[in-house]
C-alpha cells in the first residue's frame, strides 16, 4: 500500500510540474531565457572582481573586462530582460499585486545593475587615467555592494514569479 501512495505522489509531482511547463507561454520561455543569460552572467562578473580584488596584479585586467562584459554583452541582455518584462505585463490581466511586487523587485535589481554598470565606467576611466589604486578600490567595493544588494532583489522577483507561475498553473 505504501508503495501505491508513494507512486501517487510522484506522479503527482510530476503532473504539477509538467502542468508548470505547459502554462508558461512564449513570453514567459523568453523572459525566462534571458534572465538566466543575465543571472550566468552575474556571477560569472562577480567571480572576475573577487579574483581582481584578490590579486593586486589581476585588478586592471578584471577592471578592462568587466567594462567590456558590461558594454557588449550585459547591456544588450539587460535590454531583452525589460523587453520580455514588458511583453509579460502586456498580456497579462488583470495585474496582481503580486505581480506588482515581482515588477517591483525585478526594476530594482535592473537600477543596482545599471548603478554598477556606471561605477564600472567611471573605474574603468580611472584605471585608463592612471588614478591611484585607492579610487579603484572604493569602486570594487561597492561593484561587489551591487552584486548582494542586485542578487537579493532578483532572488525575490524570482520567487514570486515562481509563486505566479504555480498560482496559474492551480487555476
Amino acid at each position: 500500500m505504501e508503495a501505491f501512495s508513494t507512486d501517487a505522489r510522484i506522479l503527482s509531482r510530476r503532473f504539477f510540474a509538467a502542468t508548470l511547463v505547459l502554462t508558461m507561454t512564449v513570453y514567459h520561455t523568453l523572459h525566462v531565457l534571458a534572465l538566466g543569460l543575465w543571472a550566468g552572467l552575474v556571477a560569472t562578473e562577480a567571480v572576475v572582481e573577487l579574483m581582481g580584488r584578490s590579486n593586486q596584479d589581476l585588478q586592471g585586467a578584471a577592471t578592462r573586462m568587466h567594462y567590456r562584459v558590461d558594454m557588449f554583452v550585459e547591456l544588450p541582455i539587460l535590454v531583452l530582460v525589460l523587453f520580455s518584462g514588458l511583453l509579460l505585463i502586456a498580456a497579462t490581466d488583470p495585474l496582481t499585486s503580486l505581480h506588482l511586487a515581482k515588477v517591483s523587485c525585478g526594476l530594482a535589481a535592473i537600477c543596482v545593475n545599471l548603478y554598477c554598470v556606471v561605477l564600472v565606467i567611471q573605474r574603468n576611466g580611472a584605471l585608463a587615467r592612471g588614478d591611484s589604486a585607492l579610487a579603484c578600490q572604493s569602486r570594487t567595493r561597492r561593484i561587489l555592494l551591487c552584486f548582494l544588494l542586485g542578487g537579493a532583489f532578483a532572488a525575490v522577483a524570482g520567487a514570486l514569479g515562481i509563486c505566479l507561475v504555480a498560482l496559474r498553473a492551480a487555476s
